[in-house]
């Protein structure tokens, strides 16, 4: 999360579940909501990934 500018890969979600890549995070490219991240665990709620639209909202985003 640097300048608001956000490059984001969530592989393996659910065990495998979801595979989402979120490239330059800001102008609203994804609705996507980041409960708790840790452990490899996360519930991910995606809403209107729709044409790219994408508004997000973190949570507890843990340092890579």
């Amino acid at each position: 999360m640097r300048q608001g500018l956000a490059h984001v890969t969530l592989g393996n979600m659910q065990q495998g579940l979801a595979h989402v890549t979120l490239g330059n995070m800001w102008q609203g490219l994804a609705h996507v909501t980041l409960g708790n991240m840790r452990q490899g665990l996360a519930h991910v709620t995606l809403e209107n990934m729709r044409q790219g639209l994408a508004h997000v909202t973190l949570g507890n985003m843990w340092r890579d």
